[in-house]
């Protein structure tokens, strides 16, 4: 490819971290949420021997 084509194709693309970083924020938060809440619930299940 010559200098032309790399600069044509380098606009194809756009990534803009910051809302990158706020979407894998929210997944991560989510996850652990879900998470927390499942252990909860099955140690509360377990203490009230459900």
């Amino acid at each position: 490819m010559d200098k032309d084509n790399t600069k044509k194709l380098g606009h194809v693309v756009h990534i803009d971290e910051g809302k990158i970083r706020g979407h894998l924020d929210e997944m991560v938060r989510g996850t652990v949420e879900q998470t927390l809440n499942d252990l909860l619930d099955a140690e509360a299940d377990r203490l009230c021997n459900a």
